[in-house]
């Protein structure tokens, strides 16, 4: 599995967001997600702030583990750290079935596709 960082800073009124991505994200992707968390949020106090990242940033259901604090020496920045959750890359179907049942018919009727988010634990 491969690692990488993406860092986005963000400069709105009153703080600055930094978004890292374990792994990297598209640009498009990390501009919008950026957008959406810093959306009516610029005037909040610090502790509220915090709250209110990790909210929506649970919202999205895209990311398996967030970390969101105050850069040390800094009221207003805040740093975030990302890590997406993982997909489903291929669903293979292994072993004798019985006549009656076809390999497409299991394919069709499985939960998991490829491309889909695994659920986060709980």
């Amino acid at each position: 599995m491969m690692f990488g960082w993406l860092l986005l800073a963000v400069t709105s009124q009153g703080f600055q967001l930094q978004l890292e991505f374990d792994p990297p994200i598209p640009k498009v992707e990390a501009r919008s997600i950026q957008h959406f968390l810093e959306a009516d949020q610029r005037q909040l106090p610090s502790p509220l702030l915090i709250k209110r990242l990790h909210r929506d940033i649970d919202l999205m259901h895209r990311f398996a583990e967030r970390t969101c604090r105050r850069q040390s020496g800094s009221t207003r920045i805040f740093v975030c750290r990302l890590v997406e959750s993982p997909r489903v890359r291929n669903v293979k179907i292994e072993g004798r079935l019985p006549y009656s049942i076809l390999r497409s018919d299991i394919l069709r009727r499985a939960i998991l596709r490829p491309g889909k988010r695994l659920p986060i634990k709980e």
